[in-house]
């Protein structure tokens, strides 16, 4: 299970590097094609539409949940012009505690993954399945593949909390990590129970394998939109004389 939670945060690491590349990259093109920023921002704003949906929502309803105060929602990301990133929507929050406005910035990256562990369970095939029967990649409607991947991509672009979610996270993780150094120190060990560790265990390696897939969809994706930027800089950049 170590090396299943190990494994689990080199996908994440990679994930959200290559997120901040891909959003980067589409607004670039859109921009290098169109020289305008407005167009670039309103294309990508569509393209990304339904994970940042998702991602403040995610927000709103733990926000609720917690009965932190909420305010106006925006779903639509701005190009940050010091920073040259996207910046995705946001929902305007009440005051609240470090340990609660830490939950609520860390939403979306939870309720992300469990809608890739949900698209995958549902619609993606095991490696032991594929292997035993090679027959189901023909019956895969490439409409449903498409919109599978678009899916995985999205999601797991917008999933990731911006610097201002993670904000009181300055704040929180000393808190927790003291707690955790004093009830070490006081000898109270918290260890799952064998039996609830040979639940989850199967279920962080489904988890791992799905963003897997999401991440060589990410990979991919990258390499299109290289390929494309580095094909457009080349026609549209002036030649020096």
């Amino acid at each position: 299970m170590l090396l299943q939670t190990i494994f689990l945060i080199l996908l994440l690491t990679l994930l959200f590097i290559f997120s901040k590349k891909i959003t980067s990259n589409i607004y670039n093109l859109i921009y290098l094609l169109s020289s305008s920023q407005k167009l670039a921002v309103g294309v990508l704003a569509w393209i990304l539409l339904p994970g940042t949906i998702i991602h403040e929502i995610s927000h709103f309803l733990i926000a609720s949940i917690l009965r932190v105060p909420t305010g106006e929602i925006s779903v639509f990301p701005k190009f940050d012009k010091e920073s040259r990133e996207v910046k995705t929507g946001h929902v305007m929050l009440g005051k609240s505690d470090p340990i609660r406005r830490t939950i609520i910035g860390l939403a979306p990256l939870i309720i992300g993954i469990s809608l890739i562990y949900l698209i995958g369970k549902i619609i993606i095939p095991t490696t032991s399945e594929l292997f035993n029967n090679l027959s189901q990649l023909n019956n895969i409607s490439p409409i449903l593949l498409l919109t599978t991947n678009y899916l995985l991509l999205i999601i797991s672009v917008t999933m990731f909390s911006s610097k201002k979610d993670l904000e009181r996270l300055i704040i929180a993780a000393p808190i927790t990590l003291v707690a955790a150094i004093s009830l070490h120190l006081v000898g109270i060990r918290i260890s799952l129970a064998e039996n609830l560790t040979n639940k989850i265990a199967p279920i962080l390696t489904a988890v791992n394998f799905y963003l897997l897939v999401t991440t060589t969809v990410n990979f991919l994706v990258l390499l299109i939109l290289g390929f494309f930027l580095s094909a457009g800089l080349g026609i549209f950049r002036p030649k020096q004389s």
